[in-house]
C-alpha cells in the first residue's frame, strides 16, 4: 500500500512539472536570447562594443576610399558594405571585386552629413582618425557606433587590418593579409639592406589647384618616402619635413639632379602620363639625369579616373604593389613583377586569373 501511494505521488509531481514547463514554453513565443557583441580596440585605443551580427558598414569621410580598399580584401565585404561613392562603385578594380557595387551608390557618399549617415541605419561607421571631432563625435551622440582606422604605415596596417577582420567576422583572413604585407615588405627590404650606391629618387606630385600648377614632394615621414627607401632608392624627399606635401621648384629639382623620378597627379586631366611626357619634352628638364636616361615613370593606377583610389603610392591596399613596382624601376629589373601583381589580385581580392588579367590590362602608368 505504501509503495502504491508513493508511485501515485511521484506520478502526480511529474504531471505538474510537465504542465508547468508547457505553460512556460507557451508564454515565450520567441525564446529570449542574450544580445551578442564583439569588442574591438580601434587606432585611437578606444574600446568599442558592437552588437552582432554586423551587416551594415559605412565607410565615409575624407580618405574613405583608402579604408574601403582594405575592407574589400575580406570575402564578406560585398555583403556588408553600404553607401558607396560613384567613384568606388564605377572603378576598374572594385566593380570587379563587388559586382553589386553600383546598387550601393549614395549621392555624396564620400562626405555625407551626420544625419545622412545615421539615416542609413549602419551597424558601424568606419572613419579615418582625423575625422573624430568633425564627424565621429556627432555620430556617437546619435547612438551610432564608430571605429577609427589610420592605415598609414606597416605597423598601423597590422593593427587596423586585425580590427577590420573583427568587423567582417574574418579574423583568419586578417591574419593572412597581415602576413602577406609583412612578408612582402621584409623580403623587399632585405634585398637592399646592404646597398651602398642607391640611385637618388625624387617622388613628385603634380598638383593643379586654382589654375596654378606646382610640383610637390612628400615629407621624410610619409609613406611614399619610406617605400622609396625600402625599395632600394635614396629618396631626396628625406630632406623635407613632416608627413605632408612640400612645394619644390624646378631649380631645386635641378640641384638635386635625381637619377629616377616617379610622377603622380591623382586625376585623369592631366594624368601622370601627361606630366611624364611634359617633363621629358621640356627644355628646363633636359640636363637632369632621370630625363637624360629615360628614367621618369608614371606610378600605376588600377582605378584610373577616380582620384586617389587607384594610385599605387597611396595608403590604400595596393601600396604594397607600389613597393614592389618601385623596386623594379629603381633597380632596372621587372622580373616577376606582373606575376606578383596577379597573385595579389587573386589571393587577396579573390579574383579569378581572368578577372585579375582584366584589371591589369586596365592599369595606366608605367606598369
Amino acid at each position: 500500500m505504501e509503495n502504491q501511494k508513493t508511485i501515485i505521488i511521484v506520478a502526480f509531481l511529474v504531471v505538474v512539472i510537465a504542465g508547468g514547463a508547457y505553460q512556460i514554453s507557451r508564454n515565450q513565443d520567441v525564446p529570449l536570447e542574450e544580445t551578442q557583441v564583439i569588442t574591438v580596440i580601434d587606432c585611437l585605443n578606444r574600446t568599442v562594443q558592437i552588437e552582432t551580427p554586423i551587416e551594415r558598414i559605412i565607410f565615409t569621410g575624407r580618405g574613405h576610399a583608402l579604408t574601403v580598399s582594405v575592407a574589400y580584401l575580406f570575402d564578406t565585404a560585398p555583403e556588408k558594405i553600404i553607401g558607396l561613392s560613384t567613384d568606388i562603385a564605377g572603378s576598374n578594380l572594385f566593380s570587379v571585386v563587388d559586382p553589386s557595387s553600383s546598387e550601393k551608390v549614395v549621392e555624396g557618399a564620400s562626405d555625407m552629413g551626420v544625419e545622412e549617415i545615421a539615416a542609413q541605419d549602419p551597424d558601424v561607421v568606419v572613419l579615418k582618425s582625423y575625422l573624430k571631432s568633425d564627424v565621429g563625435d556627432p555620430l556617437e551622440s546619435l547612438g551610432v557606433k564608430v571605429v577609427y582606422l589610420d592605415l598609414e604605415n606597416l605597423e598601423q596596417y597590422a593593427r587596423d587590418v586585425e580590427t577590420m577582420g573583427a568587423l567582417m567576422g574574418e579574423p583568419e583572413k586578417a591574419e593572412s593579409i597581415i602576413e602577406y604585407y609583412q612578408s612582402t615588405y621584409t623580403e623587399v627590404e632585405a634585398r637592399h639592406t646592404t646597398t651602398t650606391d642607391a640611385p637618388s629618387v625624387l617622388f613628385l606630385y603634380y598638383n593643379v589647384k586654382g589654375g596654378t600648377a606646382s610640383f610637390m614632394s612628400p615629407g621624410a615621414d610619409w609613406l611614399q618616402t619610406i617605400v622609396t627607401k625600402t625599395a632600394g632608392g635614396n629618396p631626396l624627399s628625406l630632406e623635407l619635413e613632416g608627413t605632408g606635401w612640400n612645394n619644390v621648384n624646378v631649380e631645386q629639382i635641378a640641384e638635386w639632379n635625381p637619377e629616377v623620378i616617379f610622377i603622380v597627379t591623382y586625376k585623369p586631366d592631366p594624368s601622370c602620363m601627361d606630366v611624364e611626357n611634359l617633363i621629358k619634352s621640356d627644355e628646363l628638364w633636359q640636363n637632369i639625369d632621370a630625363v637624360k636616361n629615360d628614367r621618369v615613370y608614371s606610378v600605376p593606377d588600377d582605378c584610373f579616373g577616380t582620384a586617389t583610389i587607384g594610385s599605387w603610392d597611396t595608403s590604400g591596399s595596393r601600396w604594397i604593389l607600389g613597393l614592389r613596382w618601385m623596386e623594379a624601376k629603381i633597380n632596372g629589373d621587372d622580373t616577376g613583377l606582373l606575376e606578383d601583381v596577379e597573385e595579389f589580385y587573386v589571393d587577396l581580392y579573390g579574383l579569378s586569373s581572368s578577372e585579375a588579367d582584366t584589371v591589369i590590362d586596365s592599369i595606366v602608368g608605367d606598369i
